[in-house]
Order: structure tokens, then sequence, then C-alpha cells
């Protein structure tokens, strides 16, 4: 039998299998990649044959090593503008993006969503997530090194090396002591200062050792636990109604924060007096601070004034617990007030009028719509003064100007015919001023310089519509001289306050949280003082734990927050002077910080803090590249 002769075939381009097919051998055929039906699981259907043409080619190595030094430089342009803050707060969250690509833009920065937009991320994720993260920690080393002076390793063996006392305590854990470390070496000196000023730390027990609030085992210095201790000894003696003054605490306090080595929330270059046990906070998201809110309107809808009015220059004096007892709960009455104005719309909407009405302007309803549309369009209260002075005049100067608008024609058209006459005259300037001063008294007007100016211009020029231009400048001084006794920028600014504030809460009332530091919205719906009146004045009162009381402070308020008096405080302990820096590479010690600096007490002389700065200048200076300074107003102690 004679034997076909076999055909040789060219060779099938194989490829990878794609997710679901299955490559198989076939006989003859080489290699070839089949996939499962949907409809049919069992059945195989062959995969269509590959496109003509390449893929792009894989980046060769060189081209990744390229992109990953692009990729790092870019970064660490934005990495320059992070803060000792930012870098305790969310440095963690931009680390992980880097690496991981994933999350949400909005939860990131606003300086720092471009890691998701897909130019940036497309690119990274050209790198494996070895070179992403080997990227992240060149950044997060520079910039440890930025503002510390520290190498990353070099922190981290500095900060293993602080007793666990102080570790555990510092908030943020290693982050938040890059940006505590320089005050708080400042303030101590080395390690073996902070050891032996820590030493004298003791459990609150505040309420008491049996409360259950959260917190009433938190370390404060000896010398507060006294104070608190001489508190819980008076309200347990005194009564309100049939409950001790003790009793009511327990039943009211829920939690109480005391030892948290942090920055000063008002002051970051500083310690705050938790840092040394000298505080306590008591319930503080129902007690917030004020770190950015409008007192002048919470005064206002409050009915007293919570800066500077007579119940806090009380307390401010200080007395005993009973004499400060009645102040206490003028405060908290005023707290409640102002949770009552924003507790529904028409609440609302009668304590707006009412503050109109106490700057001399009432507004029916289609008033009241006009200028509460004229609010929403305008994102600063001075939008709003024109239209309050219009108001003002409208209804305490309503005869007499009805009866300037029939005179500023006929006065327009004289003072134009007059000063006319006298340039053609060629009378001195002086004489033209005093003729049109006196046909301008005719109307009651007595304009100063300025608007003499304008005047003397707008007659003195060739404009077609003179007559109606002198008309508005004189309108102008009417409306100037009727409303120079009201200021509308205070009545403006409340208004404007409280009807933004009344459109965040309005309806939302169960999803606002009560904040730790307050928020408009926050303190609308809550409240900002929910303590027992009793409890403050046994922590305030001279007979009992004699302490100050931030929530009334001259400045920012904080409510939850009671300190030891300067007098009370034990002095901070310092080590021997040391050399102002090391080089960042030396090996770190348990007894030796790495970075050296000056001792100085909390608020001590602006000349100790500028050599301060000055020093970390001179170690910025050598760094790679330079990181801004962290914003923080210097309003007092917390």
């Amino acid at each position: 039998m004679k034997q076909r002769k076999r055909v040789a075939r060219a060779p099938v381009a194989q490829r990878s299998a794609e997710p679901g097919e299955i490559p198989l051998a076939v006989p003859e055929h080489g290699a070839a990649t089949f996939k499962l039906s949907a409809s049919a699981p069992n059945a195989v259907q062959r995969a269509p044959a590959p496109q003509t043409g390449t893929s792009p080619a894989a980046p060769t190595a060189e081209e990744l090593a390229a992109l990953k030094t692009k990729m790092q430089a870019e970064l660490a342009l934005k990495v320059a503008s992070i803060g000792r803050m930012q870098f305790k707060s969310n440095w963690q969250t931009r680390r992980n993006t880097i690496t991981t690509l994933a999350g949400k833009k909005a939860n990131l920065p606003e300086s720092f969503q471009f890691l998701l937009e897909p130019a940036t991320k497309d690119e990274l994720a050209k790198l494996s997530v070895a070179d992403r993260e080997s990227i992240a920690a060149a950044l997060e080393n520079t910039l440890i090194t930025n503002l510390t002076g520290l190498s990353g390793a070099d922190l981290d063996t500095e900060f293993n090396a602080l007793p666990a006392g102080i570790r555990g305590n510092i908030e943020g854990g290693r982050n938040g002591y890059v940006g505590i470390r320089k005050p708080l070496f400042a303030t101590f000196g080395d390690l073996a200062g902070m050891k032996a000023y820590y030493a004298d730390m003791k459990s609150a027990d505040f309420p008491s050792a049996g409360s259950s609030a959260k917190g009433r085992y938190t370390q404060v210095h000896k010398n507060l636990k006294d104070r608190l201790d001489k508190a819980i000894t008076l309200m347990k003696s005194k009564k309100t109604g049939d409950k001790t003054w003790f009793e009511i605490m327990e039943a009211n306090v829920k939690g109480v924060g005391g030892f948290n080595i942090r920055e000063n929330r008002n002051n970051v270059d500083k310690l705050s007096d938790h840092s040394f046990g000298w505080a306590i906070d008591i319930d503080a998201p129902q007690n917030p601070n004020f770190g950015s809110i409008d007192e002048q309107m919470v005064s206002a809808v409050s009915g007293i004034d919570i800066d500077k009015g007579t119940s806090v220059e009380n307390i401010r004096k200080g007395g005993n617990a009973d004499a400060l007892l009645p102040d206490i709960e003028k405060l908290k009455a005023g707290s409640e007030q102002f949770k009552t104005a924003f507790s529904d719309d028409a609440h609302f909407k009668a304590e707006f009028l009412k503050q109109l009405s106490a700057a001399g302007i009432t507004l029916d309803d289609a008033a009241y719509t006009a200028y509460t549309t004229l609010i929403t369009q305008n994102k600063k209260s001075s939008g709003l003064h024109e239209y309050l002075k219009k108001q003002y005049l409208a209804q305490h100067f309503d005869k007499e100007s009805k009866e300037f608008d029939t005179k500023v024609g006929p006065l327009a058209t004289l003072l134009i015919n007059s000063y006319d006459a006298a340039t053609v005259k060629k009378e001195k300037a002086a004489v033209i001023e005093t003729a049109l001063k006196t046909e301008l008294s005719i109307v009651g007007l007595s304009p100063g310089k300025p608007d003499m100016k304008a005047l003397t211009t707008l007659l003195s020029g060739k404009a077609k519509d003179k007559n109606s231009k002198v008309e508005e400048l004189l309108k102008k001084m009417f409306f100037t001289k009727n409303t120079a006794g009201f200021n509308p920028g205070t009545v403006a600014s409340i208004t404007h306050r409280m009807y933004l504030t009344n459109q965040a809460v309005s309806g939302n009332h169960s999803t606002i949280k009560a904040q730790t530091e307050a928020t408009h919205s926050s303190i609308a719906v809550h409240g900002y003082l929910n303590l027992p009146g009793e409890l403050i004045a046994a922590l305030t009162g001279q007979d009992g734990g004699d302490l100050d009381w931030l929530g009334a402070t001259g400045g920012t308020k904080d409510y939850m927050h009671f300190q030891l008096k300067s007098g009370q405080r034990p002095p901070l302990v310092k080590a021997a002077p040391t050399p102002a820096t090391a080089p960042a590479t030396a090996p770190a010690t348990a007894s030796t910080p790495l970075i050296q600096e000056k001792s100085l007490q909390p608020d001590t002389a602006d000349r100790q803090e500028q050599e301060a700065d000055q020093m970390a200048e001179q170690i910025s200076t050598q760094l790679p590249f330079k990181v801004s300074a962290d914003p923080g107003p210097v309003q007092r102690k917390r």
C-alpha cells in the first residue's frame, strides 16, 4: 500500500492561557488554548486565534529603575509639605496608599489625592509592590530626618528606649513621637529627666475607683491627685436636694482623660498640660474645646457673654464652691438656650428675628426670605452690610428719606450750576468748596474731605450723565449720615453664622455627634456645657480642688478641661546641660537622645523659643529638602 506523503505545517502561534482557559497539547498541531462555555460548562470551545501584531514589550529592568527614581523624586516634593502634626495624624494613610494604590481619594488629604489620579496611579502600578514599599520607606526616612534630625532607624531606637509608661502614653505612638519630640526634649533635656519626673505619676481614681466612668484610672501627677481627692471630699459633704454632689457626679460623668503626652491643641510647638499629668478632661465630646467657634455668635444666642460676662469674671476671680455655683449654673443655662435655638426651624426663626430686632431691624416674612436668601448667596457676612443699612434706614428714617428723595434732583442741578458759574469767574477752590457746603447744608449734609473730593471731581468732569452721578453720590452721603450709629458688621456676622449653622443641622439632629473639637453643628445639637454644676464648683472652689477651669478662661474656651494652677505645679526635672546636637548617625542609647536640645520650661520667654527654632533651622539646612513649619495659633495652654 502506497504511503501518503506528510506535508509539513507551519507551527501555530502560542500564547499564554487566559483566565478560564485550559492549555492543551494537540498532536501535530502544537499547543492550543480552549475555554469552557458559560452556557454549557462541560463543553469546550476553541479560543479565538491570537490577533496579529505584537503587544507592548514589558519594561526593562533599567526602565523600571528609572521610573522608580522618577516617582520617588516627584513624591518627595509632595512629602516636603508635611509637618510634624500631619506626620502624626495621616502619614500612615499616605504611605499605605503609595504601597497598595487602594482607597478612596476622599480619605486622603487634598494635597495627596493625586496618588489615585489615573496618570500617577498607572505609573506607580508599573512598579512592583516591593518597589513601591521601598519608595514609601525612603520617603518616610527622609521626612523623619527633616522633622527630627534623626534617621528612621535611629528614631525607632530612641523611641524604644523610652520607659513603657512613657512610650505607651504618647498619643499616636511612634508617629506621634515625631510630632512632640522637639518640645519633649526641650522640656526634660534627656531620658533621665523624663524618668525622674514621671516617677511621680499616680492613678487618678476619679470620679472614684468604683465608678463606671471610662478612664477613671488615668495617670495624673501626684499634685493633681491630691487636688482631685480634696474635691471629692467636698462633694461628699454637700447636697443638692436629697443627693450629695458626689452622687450627682457619679451618676453623670461618663469618661475622664488625664495623662496623654501630646502637643497643645492650640499651640503645637508646646506640650499639653496633659503631658505632665497636670490636667484632666471630663466628658470631652459633650463639653468641647472651642478652637474654631464663633464665640460672639454663641454669646448672642446663649444670652450670656461667655468670654467677658459677669458670671465668667466671677468664676475667674475664684471663691468657695457655694459662691461659684450660681454663676456656673448661668453658663449651663446659656448652653441650654443655645441648643434650644437650633432645636427646630420655628425656634431658630424666632431667635434669628430676635437678634435682628436687638439691632433695630424688624423683618416680615417676605423680608426674612429675602435676607436669608442673601445669606446663602454670600460666603462672607460683609456682603450683608448694605442690605442691613437700607433696612435700618427705611425703618428709622423713612420720613427723612422720602423728603430727601424730593430734594436730591434739584440739589444736584443747583450744585452743577453753582460750580460751573464759579469756575467761569475763576473763583478759588476754597471759595467754591465753601459755597458747595452751604448748599449741601440745605438738606442737612455736612460731608467730610473724601466726599467733598469725590463731589468736586464729579462736578469738574464732562460726563453726559453728570446729574445722575451727582444724585447717586448725594444719596450715599445721606445714607452714611443716617446709619452712622448703626453697626451692621456685628448683626451681619451673628445672623450669617446662625443661618448657616441651622442649615447644617435642620433635619439632621440624629446624625450629628458631639465632638471633642467643637463644630457649630455639634454644639447646636448637643450644647457646649453639660457637666454638673456641682462638679465644676467642687473642682474650682477654693475649699475644694482649687483648679483652673478653661471653660471660664480668657480666649479659647475648653469646657472639659481642669488643670493645676501655676503655683500648684511641680518643677520639671531637667538633666545636666548636653551638647546641642549629636550626629544623626550616632548610635542611640537608653539614656541619651540622638539630638539633645536646650532645656526650657513650657511657656518660657520668646527668646528661648527663637533659639530652639534657630537650632532646628540649622539642622534643616543640612537636609535634602525643607518642610514647612506647622501652623498653630498661640492662644493658651491645653
